[in-house]
């Protein structure tokens, strides 16, 4: 007789598999159902048991004739089904304090700390303090970016404050008008780059440095303006109106430019003064002689400027720039034009820059005046070359 094949072995073994996995669920039905059959039948003699004692009580009150009636009583009191269930209830609640309280007690301490993921639920907080279950999904954290320092702005240079005081030939007048943007302080300005220098026009019409002309720079309000900058550097130039009452009062004009100095350092201690011989006189006019600015202004400004403490005052000589260059003037013969106010700005940068009087004073720098580099060593090499 031939054996079945593996194919028809399998298929019986699953059928066998099949009705024996029925014959456990009918099972299981049919024990449910008689757990259910149970349940309701002990549920039905609870009811019968309840009717009975209802129909006994009634009864009894109507027995007991004129006694108190029980009727309201009856309706609030519970039913014995209710009162159990609420006792269930109330066991079953304890029961699962009592474990979480068990629970907790056996778990670690939790805090904010540990806590790596936000986003999970509370009861993954509670019993996964110190990470999501395996079987989570994985979240990956974003890296940290370490906030960049702003590059740092390069430290601005100390700013230099440059008061220009004088007369009209300092507030810009070109014959008749007064000329912004051609004056000499704005020019200055641009001939010197900028920052750190700023350059500040304290110039007014008229104006002389002898105080008692009626008109002397001294009392006037923008020499006072002049003085509330706190320059650091003090530009000054005043003298071509003075030659108009030099015959009467020649005598003043010392002191009261060394007033006006001192003055000047007496509001900033600091501040580095220059002084100018007043441009040339194309032609004499308004009482103004050329003479008398060359001849006998020109040599006290330098004395004053020899004299003050506690080191010379530098000078600048504008009349030499000045003198017989024709087309820097105007009509009048005694005020520039613009090409003539950037000489005299071009002049005042060169002594700012470098004064040459062997000191190293504000507005020098070492690159653009080499007297304000340090000396290297005289070495026997140098002092052969003739060097130091």
């Amino acid at each position: 007789m031939r054996k079945p094949s593996i194919r028809i072995q399998c298929f019986a073994i699953l059928l066998l598999l099949l009705d024996v996995g029925s014959n456990l669920c009918l099972a299981d039905a049919d024990a449910d159902a008689t757990a259910s059959n149970k349940a309701n039948d002990n549920n039905k003699a609870n009811d019968d048991s309840t009717t009975n004692s209802r129909r006994l009580g009634s009864n009894l009150n109507l027995n007991q004739g004129n006694g108190p009636s029980n009727k309201s009583s009856e309706h609030n009191s519970p039913k014995p089904n209710t009162i159990r269930g609420a006792k269930d209830r109330q066991l079953q609640l304890q029961d699962a304090d009592s474990m979480d309280i068990a629970l907790r007690k056996r778990m670690p301490a939790i805090s904010k700390d540990n806590l790596k993921f936000s986003y999970t639920s509370e009861w993954r907080q509670d019993f996964f303090p110190s990470g999501v279950r395996s079987d989570s999904p994985s979240v990956s954290k974003a890296p940290s970016v370490s906030p960049t320092k702003a590059p740092s702005a390069s430290p601005s240079r100390t700013p230099i404050r440059i008061a220009c005081a004088g007369d009209s030939l300092t507030l810009g007048r070109t014959g008749m008008w007064n000329n912004p943007g051609l004056d000499y302080p704005t020019q200055l300005g641009g001939l010197l780059g900028g920052n750190p220098f700023s350059t500040h026009n304290y110039g007014r019409n008229v104006v002389t440095a002898i105080s008692s002309s009626g008109q002397s720079y001294n009392s006037t309000s923008i020499f006072r303006r002049s003085l509330d900058l706190g320059a650091d550097i003090y530009l000054l130039m005043l003298g071509t109106n003075d030659a108009r009452i030099w015959e009467s009062q020649s005598h003043k004009f010392a002191t009261s430019l060394e007033w006006i100095i001192n003055e000047v350092k007496r509001t900033s201690p600091d501040v580095r003064i220059m002084l100018a011989i007043p441009p040339w006189v194309k032609m004499a006019n308004f009482g103004i002689s050329g003479s008398i600015i060359n001849n006998n202004i020109r040599p006290i400004i330098q004395q004053v400027a020899a004299a003050a403490t506690p080191q010379p005052i530098h000078v600048v000589d504008m009349y030499a720039v000045t003198k017989n260059r024709y087309e820097f003037y105007t009509s009048d013969g005694i005020h520039l034009n613009g090409q003539g106010y950037e000489m005299v700005a071009q002049a005042w940068k060169e002594a700012i820059l470098c004064n040459n009087n062997g000191i190293c004073e504000t507005g020098e720098t070492c690159g653009t005046c080499e007297e304000c580099c340090p000396k290297p060593p005289c070495t026997k090499i140098l002092k052969s070359r003739g060097e130091c």
